[in-house]
């Protein structure tokens, strides 16, 4: 049958790894203020970042540049560049390090498209160079007529040092500047699984059901056009038809079956053992991968469970998260070398980035509240752990603040409901012996922050907070 590629096992893998961007990552910098933490937000570079996670893990490396554009609404643009577009001069002892980018590019030169490469050479940083060359043969330098009076300069500075305005991304940390060789086990069997599909429609088309046979028996009805020019002849049926057949000779004619020669079930199975081998071999466990039968999935392509999924962003949140502190940086030393005045400056380094990953489902919820509070009555852990475990990238000294801006909350609130303020208990005052004893109520436990401890009630709000994705410093 005709070569399918609708069973992608390598595009399968990818699209379910490179999930860091589904949630929007929390930047945080000391001096970022209002207005310039506004000014990041509205860049809206967060959604394409999915896309350049989808390359970085396919491709193994990627690029981003940084761009200043005059038309662009905010001065910035990000292109997402394939690691199969560039050429990177690597630093000789530093093997991480890039010293110059070539980019192909399509340019329009003398009214007609041509291919060019745009270097950066910073090797020399006395002397960093930007230019501009036909990609031929013998190159043609068209520096000055592509940038005019600019041409010769290089305006990309900082402290006096020059820069690359390039971030390049990193699938793993090997010490070395390209990893091209990663997962072209992955490749080869993609290639295998495609063809082995391609035979499974077959069969399942072709040699799914019993072949029928008649001995001693001629078919009635069947047609003569084609009798005698090599063409078959042939008898129209539907299921309603009642077929007849004419005996050959003296002696009784015999109809009957074969089974099939495939079970599509079977055959089915044997290949997705194959697709499971393979993913164990690139490192996802087998108790990562979702095999049950009621998954839609599981009779489609390698599906992962949410804690694989997780586990594979611990992997490579190192890497992006280098990456992206990295081009944070970059995006601000750009944006103020070449700002609008009336845009705000953003602060040129300190910047840490942190990723929400996947929401905790509510049974996780359930598990993770429930440690947590045999943890903390046993006094081994507080609700500052217990905060920044559900806020992954939270300090604890963010953590410790939220929880008082939120038990200092609580507190106002519990006030206004009551219609007037709780008087502040002066030092040393507590109740006297025998007062409160005929209530049988005692004080709600204090969390030591101003305000109470984590309830029932409270921890059945933060568990259906959590099952809709929301973040638990909205509480």
């Amino acid at each position: 049958g005709p070569l399918s590629q609708a069973m992608n096992l390598f595009k399968s893998l990818v699209l379910q790894l490179a999930c860091l961007y589904d949630e929007q990552p929390t930047v945080r910098n000391a001096e970022l203020d209002e207005e310039s933490e506004g000014f990041l937000m509205r860049l809206n570079f967060w959604p394409r970042m999915q896309s350049h996670a989808k390359y970085v893990v396919g491709l193994r490396e990627s690029a981003i540049r940084i761009e200043h554009v005059k038309e662009a609404p905010l001065g910035i643009e990000l292109a997402l560049v394939h690691a199969t577009q560039i050429e990177v001069v690597w630093h000789p002892s530093v093997a991480t390090l890039p010293l110059a980018v070539r980019w192909a590019r399509l340019r329009s030169v003398g009214g007609r498209q041509v291919w060019c490469w745009d270097i950066w050479d910073v090797s020399d940083p006395e002397l960093p160079v930007y230019r501009i060359e036909t990609n031929e043969p013998h190159p043609i330098d068209i520096t000055v007529q592509v940038l005019g009076e600019d041409a010769g300069l290089y305006p990309w500075m900082h402290d006096g040092k020059p820069f690359l305005p390039w971030v390049i991304y990193h699938a793993a940390d090997t010490g070395q500047g390209w990893d091209p060789r990663e997962w072209h086990e992955l490749v080869q069997a993609t290639y295998g699984l495609a063809m082995l599909w391609t035979f499974w429609l077959h069969c399942v088309k072709e040699a799914s059901w019993d072949q029928k046979y008649a001995i001693d028996l001629v078919l009635q009805g069947l047609s003569k056009a084609n009798v005698g020019t090599g063409g078959a002849s042939r008898v129209t049926v539907d299921p309603t038809s009642l077929l007849m057949f004419k005996g050959t000779k003296d002696g009784r004619g015999v109809v009957g079956s074969i089974g099939a020669s495939v079970d599509p079930l079977a055959m089915a199975q044997a290949i997705l053992l194959y697709q499971q081998v393979v993913a164990t071999h690139l490192g996802v466990a087998p108790s990562d991968i979702r095999t049950t039968a009621a998954d839609a999935q599981s009779g489609i392509a390698i599906s992962l469970t949410r804690e694989g999924l997780r586990k594979m962003q611990r992997r490579y949140q190192p890497q992006f998260r280098a990456g992206d502190e990295e081009l944070l940086q970059k995006i601000a030393w750009v944006h103020n070398l070449f700002r609008d005045p009336d845009l705000p400056a953003l602060p040129e380094d300190g910047y840490r980035v942190s990723y929400p990953g996947l929401p905790l489902s509510a049974e996780e919820i359930d598990a993770l509240l429930g440690k947590y509070e045999r943890l903390i009555e046993l006094g081994l852990r507080s609700e500052v752990d217990l905060l920044m475990e559900m806020e992954p990238g939270m300090s604890r000294d963010e953590a410790l603040a939220q929880l008082v801006r939120v038990a200092d909350e609580r507190r106002k609130v519990a006030e206004a409901r009551g219609g007037q303020a709780a008087p502040k208990p002066e030092p040393g005052a507590g109740p006297k012996p025998g007062e409160g004893e005929t209530t049988g109520e005692s004080p709600p436990p204090s969390d030591g922050l101003g305000g109470v401890a984590l309830t029932a009630e409270d921890i059945q709000d933060i568990r259906a907070a959590r099952a809709k994705g929301q973040s638990v410093a909205t509480l």
